[in-house]
Order: structure tokens, then sequence, then C-alpha cells
């Protein structure tokens, strides 16, 4: 798996990538990434590995290193959400807006709707005038 990484066989890293995408939460559509709750559900997953990781990592210093307990717990916690709004959104399409990441995304969402809701409207049928010129008439 490393030697394709590093050769460029994208076709080998595609697949693997896919394999795992589906094998996780076999019910969120991974192809249709312009989505932004697929793209939320990538953020998600990502996450999940590495938190992983770095817990794997903290695992091996920690009796030498007492003081990472407080780190290891903290990424737990976020794993632990991370899986959850996965499998909400695998089972029902919806997420918990728990993860920092979930509640991130909803609070630009709520921003954006916000801010096309101050955007005035255009009442159909009217024109727009034109805009003043500067300097003098011709």
């Amino acid at each position: 798996m490393h030697a394709a990484i590093n050769t460029g066989n994208n076709d080998i890293l595609e697949f693997l990538l896919t394999y795992l995408f589906y094998s996780v939460s076999p019910e969120i559509d991974w192809t249709h990434n312009s989505n932004p709750d697929i793209q939320t559900c990538i953020l998600l997953y990502d996450e999940r590995v590495s938190t992983w990781r770095r817990m794997q990592e903290i695992d091996v210093l920690l009796d030498e290193q007492p003081e990472l307990a407080i780190e290891m717990v903290e990424l737990d916690n976020r794993n632990r959400q991370a899986h959850k709004e996965l499998q909400l959104y695998n089972d029902h399409k919806t997420f918990l807006y728990k993860h920092p990441i979930v509640v991130q995304r909803k609070q630009y969402d709520d921003q954006i709707s916000d801010l096309y809701e101050m955007k005035p409207k255009k009442k159909p049928g009217t024109k727009t005038s034109p805009k003043p010129r500067r300097g003098k008439p011709c």
C-alpha cells in the first residue's frame, strides 16, 4: 500500500479510500463530494483517523508523560463525537450538531442565510436605475 502511494498509482489509492469510506458508512454516497453534507462527512472521517493516530502516539508516551492523559481524553471524546455524527448521517441523513466541525459548519450556514435575508430584494418587473454620471454632462 505504501509503495502504491509513493509511485503515484492513483487507481489503487482511490480504490482503498473508496473501500474505507463504504465500509465505515455504507449508506453515505461518498461520490457526491460537492454536497456540503458529504464534505462534512469527509472532514469527520478525517478527524477520526487523525485523532486515532495521535492517540496511538500518546499511548506510547503516556507512562513517561502523564500530562498527555488530558489530551488523550479530549481526542477520544472528539473521536467518539465524530463517529456518532457519521453514524447518524449514515442512518438518517442528518447530523447531531455536537462535534465542533459540524457545529462550525452550521454556524457558517446560518450566517450565510442571514446575509441572504439582509440582501435587498428586487421587485419583479422593476428596472434598475442607471448609475449617476460623474463630471460634466456632455
